[in-house]
């Protein structure tokens, strides 16, 4: 019998479909397995590895790694545990740290900060940490008072300085802007002008003939009476300075002498005395210089000569010329704006208001403003608040509302240029900014603070002067100059080149500390 042949290819009876399906499903079933076998290699090599070694943190910060800091992985706290004045040296090549914090962030944190640190980063280079603060609070820790701020709290210092706060009665007669039940909305000013021995001297400058004759009798008595050292070089100097300026004297006189008779002819005209010679010049009804006149006067101050102990001249700061001297400076006649004695009602002036949730960030400041010259007298130029740590809060150039006579640039630090370049902000948009800092509760400190307020035509009780806190002996209207205190007691120096505004709000704000603090 023959066998039948069979087929040897089971495959042949597989659709194609299905042929597909079982190719792609065993390709699958490799690559699982392949990939299972992978993972389970390295895992396993990863457990040797780690048994070997210890596992380190591959955490990467996104800011600045923190061995960029200058202090070598030690956290910035600083005592008085150091042996023989240096830390100890660590065994790896590094520069030796300090004891005193070097950065303005730690000398502002560690050494006294007048806040709550609310917020730090990294500084533009990545190198340094830095507070928000950083630049006015480094300048202010150079400054041992900036210290006392931080032992005490606001309202300490607010109950402190409260103590010393002007009354109503200091306030008029110092020359505040008082309001006054029978003049509402108004202000009354006692206006005392500053005494000066040289009055007596600079209003020989309203007759030439009589200066020519007074200085000649004097100039007699003063070789008569002082000794030899008087220097008589010094006095030809003297002489042959007021030649020239008397020179310049007689040639602006045809010019002065027109003005001159005009204002004698207009009976009825007002007549103020000038600021700076004590020369008496016209004005009209609203209290504006009617005739430009030049002026000739020193400004500096008369001191007391002396030799030997003893007083045997006086002579003038600016030009050291002697007291009876013709002038060393010219300009024109200006004045501060007001007459000796009460002055008023005068519009214009606004209180400030009690306190709000609008304005009650501030509760103590210190202000200080320039004036210039113009027209109708003293008139704001700048104003300048800084808060009890140090912040300015307010620091605008003022544009007056008259023409500008003279800049008062020795004094004032203002200039034609700083007027154009600056924006500037008229009076009653410096005075809406201030009533929204300044309520009525605020302290604020300054010095001389009688003509600030007058400038900025605004009322204010509660206020602290420096010049009442640390008085001259000869009493008022006598004051000690801001320039002399901060000398003397905060051993700054301040004033050098011009003044400014913001110099001397912080020097009055640090005079009035130092006082506290010296006098519990």
């Amino acid at each position: 019998m023959e066998a039948t042949p069979v087929s040897t290819s089971m495959l042949d009876n597989v659709s194609p479909p299905m042929l597909l399906f079982l190719t792609t499903l065993i390709a699958g079933g490799i690559v699982l397995l392949i990939r299972y076998v992978v993972n389970r290699r390295s895992r396993s090599s990863l457990e040797q590895d780690s048994s070997k070694n210890p596992v380190q943190s591959t955490w990467i910060p996104t800011a600045p790694p923190l061995n960029y800091i200058p202090i070598a992985q030690e956290p910035p706290i600083y005592s008085n545990t150091f042996h023989d004045g240096k830390r100890t040296v660590l065994k790896r090549k590094s520069r030796q740290v300090n004891p005193a914090p070097a950065h303005p962030w730690f000398c502002g944190t560690f050494r006294g900060h007048t806040n709550f640190i609310s917020d730090m980063s990294f500084s533009s280079n990545g190198k340094y940490v830095a507070s928000s603060a950083e630049d006015w609070s480094s300048q202010l820790d150079k400054e041992n008072v900036r210290e006392i701020i931080s032992l005490y709290t606001n309202d300490y210092w607010y109950d402190a300085l409260e103590k010393h706060i002007l009354s109503s009665d200091d306030l008029a007669k110092r020359g505040f802007p008082v309001e006054r039940p029978d003049h509402p909305g108004c202000a009354m000013i006692d206006y005392t002008p500053y005494p000066t021995d040289s009055n007596n001297s600079t209003f020989c400058f309203i007759n030439i003939n009589i200066l020519n004759d007074k200085s000649k009798e004097e100039k007699k008595k003063d070789r008569d009476s002082t000794n030899c050292n008087s220097s008589s070089e010094h006095e030809q100097e003297n002489l042959t300075r007021e030649k020239k300026i008397k020179d310049k004297m007689k040639k602006s006189d045809d010019n002065d002498s027109d003005s001159a008779e005009k204002c004698d002819s207009l009976s009825q005209q007002r007549k103020r005395e000038c600021a700076r010679c004590h020369k008496l010049f016209c004005i009209d009804s609203t209290g504006k210089c009617l005739y430009k006149q030049r002026c000739i006067y020193h400004w500096g101050k008369l001191f007391d000569g002396r030799t030997n102990g003893q007083m045997d001249r006086k002579y003038w700061t600016c030009c050291k010329g002697l007291e009876f001297s013709t002038g060393c400076e010219t300009g024109v006649h200006v004045s501060v704006g007001l007459s000796p004695g009460l002055n008023g009602p005068l519009k214009g002036y606004v209180r400030t208001l009690p306190l709000n949730r609008f304005n009650n960030k501030y509760r103590i400041c210190a202000l200080d403003c320039e004036m210039c010259y113009t027209e109708y007298g003293f008139e704001l130029t700048r104003v300048t608040v800084i808060s009890l740590e140090g912040k300015v809060i307010c620091n605008d150039f003022v544009k007056p509302n008259s023409q500008i006579l003279d800049y008062n640039t020795r004094f004032s630090g203002i200039t034609e240029e700083h007027m154009k370049q600056k924006s500037t902000l008229t009076l009653g948009q410096v005075q809406r900014k201030l009533l929204t800092l300044i309520s009525a509760e605020t302290i604020v400190i300054g010095h001389n603070l009688a003509s600030d307020f007058r400038a900025l035509h605004i009322i204010h009780k509660k206020v602290v002067d420096t010049t009442v806190l640390i008085p001259d002996p000869r009493g008022f209207p006598y004051t000690l100059g801001l320039k002399a205190l901060a000398r003397r007691l905060l051993q700054r120096n301040i004033q050098e080149n011009t003044h400014d505004s913001r110099e001397d709000a912080q020097a009055a704000l640090d005079l009035a500390l130092h006082y506290i603090s010296t006098n519990k």
